[in-house]
């Protein structure tokens, strides 16, 4: 087995089994190391796998897989997964020989937090996230998996929300009257004014859009207005971004 710990706001009291349909993988396990305090984020993901010679084949399956199942957990759950480690790693003996087992353990480090507890996971959330492992090797467009993964860990809203207008660019090619028109068949109340290139036509833009434009293309818009514009809306942008990746899959 490989295990690896990392940060996620969310709360589950019991183990979460999971299969991935891997030839060399038995089992993933997810498990929150203290479910009982809502403000410790740390988690465990433990991948079993079958017969191997070494820890350094064991390794090897576990990079291999490791950010492919991060990335689906991210999406499924439109949650941040940060501060990846591996912690633990062992082989189960053959009868009569011995445990291999490696510790590591995390440097010495100071952190300051502030958090208002995880978002407790509900029988569907699981569900979920175990129906998407299994279809691991059937999954489309895992770029844009990792793409959700980066943009939801960025801490800046701005940054953040450049990289998920990016991600519904790779999906529709670069038009943006193709992502408009997905961004109001999914959320059929986004804020829209007229487009300042296209006006005399009628065309008009999403909130989305015209703060993507602004900071692209307009050289008269105000950097801090801007960006307290897309503070304010980059929780709903992201669940838009969310539910279109999770479509393309």
């Amino acid at each position: 087995y490989i295990r690896y710990a990392f940060m996620m706001h969310a709360a589950h009291d019991q183990k979460i089994t999971c299969n991935i349909g891997h030839s060399n993988v038995t089992g993933i396990v997810f498990e929150k190391i203290t479910p009982t305090d809502p403000l410790d984020a740390e988690w465990h993901m433990t991948i079993h796998v079958g017969a191997v010679f070494s820890i350094e084949e064991v390794q090897q399956i576990g990079s291999a897989i490791r950010d492919n199942i991060f990335d689906i957990v991210s999406l499924v759950l439109n949650t941040r997964i940060s501060e990846v480690r591996l912690v633990n790693q062992g082989l189960t003996p053959k009868a009569g020989e011995g445990t291999i087992m490696h510790l590591l353990a995390p440097p010495p480090q100071l952190t300051a937090a502030c958090s208002s507890g995880d978002y407790p996971l509900s029988g569907t959330d699981i569900q979920n996230i175990q129906d998407a492992l299994a279809r691991t090797s059937s999954l489309k467009k895992r770029s844009l998996l990792r793409l959700f993964r980066i943009a939801v860990g960025a801490d800046e809203p701005l940054v953040q929300f450049l990289i998920l207008y990016l991600t519904l660019e790779i999906l529709h090619n670069g038009s943006q009257i193709k992502i408009d028109k997905f961004i109001m068949s999914d959320s059929p109340n986004t804020s829209q004014t007229p487009d300042p290139r296209k006006e005399k036509n009628g065309v008009l833009e999403t909130v989305y859009t015209r703060l993507r434009n602004e900071i692209a293309h307009r050289d008269s818009f105000a950097l801090d207005t801007t960006g307290v514009e897309i503070e304010n809306c980059i929780d709903e942008f992201r669940k838009i971004v969310n539910e279109a990746v999770k479509r393309c899959i």
